[in-house]
């Protein structure tokens, strides 16, 4: 389940950059930019309604935010939602779950240990 999130979380990075650096229009009104948050919404959404996402998440092109929205809980305990200012508890386990998931992408092609982060997210 983590694992899945982080290959999620990965993927949308990626994907919301690449779309936002192919648009060359600017953010207001800019269609290309509307359709990564509907896109987004939908996605996200669905996978909130499944119990699969619980999170914030904050796409933003040019230093400014397209998309920004939290789903879910923050602690199931009290209920209390998450909302997009949530600190989540983030420890040095996260970085075995993005090695793995790095692993499972270099083991199916989709990228190589010897690649850069500008190669996948040329605007870095």
């Amino acid at each position: 389940m983590k694992l899945n999130l982080i290959v999620i979380i990965f993927s949308l990075i990626a994907t919301a950059s690449i779309c936002a650096q192919s648009a060359q229009q600017p953010v207001t009104g800019n269609t290309a930019d509307t359709n990564i948050t509907r896109e987004l919404e939908t996605y996200l959404g669905n996978l909130y309604k499944e119990d699969k996402f619980s999170g914030a998440v904050l796409v933003a092109k040019d230093g400014v935010p397209i998309f920004e929205k939290a789903y879910g809980l923050a602690n199931k305990n009290t209920n209390a939602a998450n909302n997009t200012e949530t600190k989540f508890n983030l420890g040095s386990n996260n970085k075995m779950f993005t090695a793995v998931a790095i692993a499972q992408l270099a083991e199916r092609g989709k990228l190589s240990f010897d690649d850069t982060i500008g190669k996948h997210l040329p605007s870095m």
